[in-house]
């Protein structure tokens, strides 16, 4: 991880309270956004852990591997460990670098995950040489190749969440 997410960790240990300090400050954002994306390193540690604690919703991305899934169940194993927030924790799992070619090892993956069925998006994300490569460009898939499969995809993601996941000013 990066010397600012470690500093950033840190801080907020040594503030106090570290699981409520980003709730805190992204209620005072909450009138003037829709949706607010936290990206994190797939870990258990204080930030990811104030990121979950602070979500109205969380999504999961699993690559379907043998040592994605054993992390994936390692996180809903801590989840349900720990007490849950009165509203509960409201997570989907999403499919990430599905390779289209080993569809049989990604059908084996998916029954590995038939206990978790119910929280499965239907989109996934296909692998794509595209997504790193405007990574690396530093632009999003949608400018950098608005045609591939990786910006289709990411489409009906996005799709997919608004439609389960509408922002409280709009879900009344």
């Amino acid at each position: 991880s990066s010397r600012t997410l470690r500093d950033a960790a840190h801080d907020l240990v040594d503030q106090g309270q570290p699981l409520n300090r980003l709730s805190d400050g992204l209620d005072s954002l909450q009138n003037h956004f829709d949706y607010t994306v936290i990206d994190l390193p797939p870990t258990i540690e204080v930030l990811q852990e104030s990121a979950i604690e602070a979500a109205d919703y969380f999504l999961i991305p699993v690559e379907l591997t043998i040592f994605s899934l054993d992390g994936l169940g390692n996180l809903i194993l801590h989840l349900t460990d720990r007490k849950a927030t009165e509203k509960g924790w409201n997570f989907r799992i999403l499919p990430s670098r599905v390779e289209g070619y080993a569809k049989e090892e990604n059908d084996e993956a998916l029954q590995e995950l038939r206990a978790v069925k119910k929280y499965m998006l239907k989109s996934e994300i296909r692998y794509n040489g595209k997504v790193p490569g405007a990574q690396r460009a530093g632009q999003d898939i949608y400018t950098y190749a608005p045609l591939s499969r990786g910006a289709r995809d990411f489409r009906k993601l996005s799709k997919e969440i608004a439609s389960l996941w509408r922002p409280k000013a709009l879900a009344s």
